[in-house]
C-alpha cells in the first residue's frame, strides 16, 4: 500500500521522520506531495531519514487551466454573498478555495494511487496552511498538527471569528477601529479638491506640494469633500473599513502589474464602488472589464507610468549578470501554487551552472515571508539552499531593486513588475513560465517581449545575449 504524505514548508522533517516510524509495516511505498516544490538538498535530507522509497510530487504537477480557473469560480460563487466585507470574503474565498483545489489534486492521485492511506500536516486555520486545506483533508487523512496546545486554540479562534455570522460581527467590530484610528494623512490640492493619502507607499508623486496632517481618522475625512485616496498595495485598511466608509469615496491608485486575463475573484471584484486610476492598459482593460469604475485621465500630481512600446532589440556590450525577480505567489486563484516559485529557482540554479562565468543571483519577493504567502521561513529556506550549493556565480540579493536594475544586465520573471520596470530602464527582460497553466504576460507579447516556457529555450538566449 502506499502511504500518501502531504505537508508544506511549516512542517519539520523530523516530525514527519517521527510519524512514518511510529506507523512502520503499514506501507510498502510513500508519495510526498508538497504544496512547494522542495529543493534536491530537501529530498536528500529525506531520502537519508527514510528507508522506504520516495515519489516526490507537488500541487503545480496537477495543472489543468480550464480545471482552475473553474475552481476560482466555485470558491467565488460560495464566497459571494461577503463581497461587500473585505477581509471577510477574502478569508471565506481562500478557504472556498483550497477546498476546491485540495480535492481537484485528490482526485487526480486517486487515479495513480486508488487504495493509498493519507496523512496531511497542517494547522486548523486554512489562511495559514500554505495551500492545503484542512477542512478538506479531515475527514480523509490523518491529521497531524504539531502545533502547541496554544496555537491550536488561536486556531480554533481565528476560525470563530474570520467566517460566518460571528465573521460578519467580529468584521463590524473591527471596520469600527478602522475608521475611528487616527493616522498620518498626506494631502494633495487638485482640481479644487483635496486628495488625503493615509499612506504614500508606492506613490509615485508629480509634485512635492504635500501638507501632513496628523490625528486624522478615516471617518472625519469622508466628513468633508475630501477625497479617500490609497495605493491599490496599501488599500486593505480602507476597504475594511468598508461599509463606515463608503466605496465611492476611495480613489485607489494602480501600483502594480494586474494582467488582463488574470481571475477576477479576489483582485476586481472586491473594488466594485471605488474608482480606479490604471497604472497602466493591461490593468485598465483587467479592471475595467470587471465593472469597476476607471478615473481618467490620470491626476497631473502622479507621475505618468508608460509602459515600454517596445522591447529594445539591441543588447547591451556586456552581459555579465543575470537576475532572477521572484513573483509573490498565495492562494488568490487556483492557478497559482506555491511550487511556481520553487520550480524556477531549481530551474535558474540549473541555468546558472551553464554559464559559470556570469552572475546569477535570485531576487525574492520583499513580501514572501508573510504567514499568508510563501510561509514564515521561505527566504531562510532559499538562502540555505542557494548556501549550500555554494556556486560561486550564484547568490542571493541583498540589494534594493535601484542597486538591482543597476547592476543586472537581463533580468527573468514569470511576470514580475520590476522587469517590465527593468525593461522601460534599457535593460533586457525575459518571462519563464514552466507552470503549462495560462499565461500572465499575454498583454505584452504583442510588444516583443521574450517569453519562454522550455529551459533549453531560455539557455539558448542567454547564451547568445552573452556570446554576441
Amino acid at each position: 500500500m502506499t502511504h500518501v504524505v502531504i505537508f508544506n514548508i511549516n512542517t519539520e522533517f523530523k516530525d514527519i521522520i517521527e510519524y512514518l516510524e511510529s506507523v512502520t509495516g503499514k506501507f510498502n511505498s510513500l508519495l510526498f506531495v508538497t504544496s512547494h516544490a522542495l529543493f534536491q538538498n530537501e529530498i536528500n535530507h529525506l531520502r537519508k531519514g527514510i528507508k522506504t522509497p520516495i515519489k516526490f510530487k507537488n500541487f503545480g504537477d496537477y495543472n489543468s487551466t480550464e480545471e482552475l480557473l473553474d475552481i476560482d469560480f466555485k470558491a467565488y460563487d460560495r464566497s459571494k454573498h461577503f463581497l461587500d466585507y473585505h477581509s471577510l470574503y477574502i478569508n471565506t474565498f481562500k478557504r472556498n478555495l483550497l477546498l476546491e483545489k485540495n480535492q481537484f489534486i485528490f482526485k487526480n492521485i486517486e487515479i495513480g494511487y486508488p487504495n493509498a492511506m493519507y496523512t496531511v500536516f497542517c494547522n486548523k486555520f486554512d489562511p495559514n496552511n500554505l495551500g492545503i486545506s484542512h477542512l478538506f483533508w479531515k475527514d480523509k487523512a490523518q491529521i497531524i498538527d504539531s502545533n502547541s496546545i496554544k496555537q491550536i486554540v488561536i486556531s480554533k479562534i481565528r476560525n470563530i471569528l474570520n467566517f460566518g455570522f460571528t465573521g460578519l460581527l467580529f468584521y463590524y467590530l473591527k471596520a469600527i477601529g478602522f475608521a475611528l484610528k487616527p493616522r498620518t494623512f498626506h494631502s494633495i490640492q487638485y482640481n479644487n479638491s483635496t486628495w488625503d493619502f493615509p499612506s504614500l507607499y508606492r506613490i509615485k508623486l508629480a509634485t512635492k506640494a504635500v501638507k501632513t496632517s496628523k490625528g486624522i481618522p478615516f471617518f472625519r475625512s469622508i466628513s468633508s469633500k475630501n477625497k479617500l485616496c490609497v495605493g491599490l498595495h496599501t488599500s486593505g485598511e480602507l476597504l475594511n473599513a468598508h461599509p463606515l466608509i463608503p466605496k465611492h469615496k476611495i480613489h485607489i491608485i494602480g501600483d502594480a502589474y494586474r494582467p488582463s486575463n488574470y481571475p477576477p475573484y479576489l483582485f476586481a471584484l472586491l473594488f466594485k464602488g471605488v474608482k480606479y486610476v490604471p497604472k497602466y492598459h493591461t490593468d485598465r482593460t483587467f479592471f475595467s472589464n470587471n465593472g469597476i469604475e476607471l478615473l481618467e485621465p490620470k491626476p497631473s500630481f502622479l507621475q505618468k507610468d508608460n509602459l515600454f512600446k517596445n522591447v529594445i532589440a539591441i543588447k547591451n556590450s556586456s552581459v555579465s549578470t543575470v537576475i532572477l525577480s521572484i513573483n509573490h505567489t498565495g492562494d488568490w486563484t487556483a492557478l497559482l501554487s506555491r511550487s511556481d516559485t520553487d520550480i524556477l529557482i531549481n530551474s535558474f540554479v540549473r541555468i546558472s551552472q551553464k554559464f559559470v562565468s556570469t552572475e546569477f543571483i535570485i531576487r525574492l519577493h520583499p513580501t514572501m515571508d508573510g504567514i499568508k504567502a510563501e510561509g514564515v521561513s521561505s527566504k531562510t529556506r532559499i538562502n540555505n539552499f542557494i548556501q549550500k550549493l555554494n556556486h560561486p556565480n550564484l547568490s542571493v540579493s541583498d540589494a534594493t531593486m535601484e542597486e538591482d536594475w543597476a547592476r543586472g544586465d537581463v533580468f527573468i520573471s514569470e511576470y514580475s513588475l520590476s522587469v517590465i520596470d527593468a525593461i522601460n530602464k534599457g535593460k533586457i527582460g525575459i518571462f519563464y513560465n514552466l507552470t503549462k497553466r495560462v499565461s500572465f504576460v499575454d498583454d505584452l507579447l504583442e510588444k516583443g517581449i521574450n517569453y519562454y516556457t522550455q529551459e533549453d529555450a531560455i539557455i539558448k538566449k542567454i547564451e547568445t545575449l552573452i556570446s554576441t
